[in-house]
């Protein structure tokens, strides 16, 4: 078992911008903008290496047998849930789109033709726990946990989360509260992401929430609701 410790990543506050909402055919009135906020930390990312998995001969070896052919990169993602003056973040999405920087060749064996996320976490929880910084891969670069290791500890109540997509170019959480709990706090996303071993992968993540009934999208800055994402990456080829 290999297991990866980063830093903890820097986070920055994010613009709410209100998603339009059309009432019997009418645009309704335009929503004040939330006390609330919410903080996107930038993407981590690493990519997994035959020669640096601390004497995992499995994984070593899956790596390896890949090797030529396709490249493993961790990435890491947090958001962090502000709730202010009574309002409550009933959910959230934070969905990532991965594709090629150049177009690729469909590899006849699998049928894949671009970046995939080959692993994710969480995939399905809702329980109380202590995450950390640490990650723990099996020996075929899916990921087994982010659980404690040595590094360093932090408090915190995980909120009912699912994983969906996983194997696709498109995953994507769910994250919910419950009738005890609100979002808030700290929560992370884990992937690794499997890509054509030449190509750089782009990666886009967006981040939506609804607080009180009103749903917002996050963004860098101030502007008018549209497609952009709340924060971008790039996987470089090798």
């Amino acid at each position: 078992m290999f297991s990866i410790d980063l830093p903890e990543a820097t986070y920055r506050r994010m613009e709410l911008v209100s998603e339009p909402r059309i009432e019997k055919g009418i645009a309704a009135d335009a929503f004040s903008v939330p006390s609330s906020f919410i903080e996107l930390s930038d993407p981590q990312h690493l990519m997994l290496q035959k020669t640096a998995v601390d004497g995992d001969k499995e994984l070593e070896a899956f790596l390896a047998a890949n090797d030529g052919r396709y490249r493993y990169d961790y990435v890491r993602l947090g958001c962090s849930f502000g709730p202010q003056n009574g309002e409550r973040f009933e959910k959230a999405w934070l969905k990532v789109e991965l594709k090629p920087e150049a177009p690729v060749a469909v590899d006849p064996v699998t049928a894949v033709h671009g970046p995939i996320a080959w692993s994710i976490f969480p995939v399905d929880t809702s329980q109380e726990l202590e995450e950390s910084t640490s990650t723990k891969f099996g020996s075929t670069a899916k990921l087994l946990s982010a659980e404690i290791g040595s590094s360093t500890k932090i408090a915190k109540k995980l909120y009912s989360m699912k994983g969906y997509r996983e194997g696709k170019a498109n995953p994507f959480w769910e994250l919910y509260s419950n009738q005890a709990d609100a979002l808030d706090g700290v929560v992370r996303f884990h992937m690794v992401v499997r890509s054509p071993v030449a190509v750089a992968t782009l990666g886009a993540v967006r981040l939506e929430a609804v607080i009180s009934n009103r749903s917002y999208v996050i963004f860098r800055e101030q502007r008018a609701f549209d497609e952009t994402p709340s924060a971008e990456f790039v996987l470089p080829g090798v």
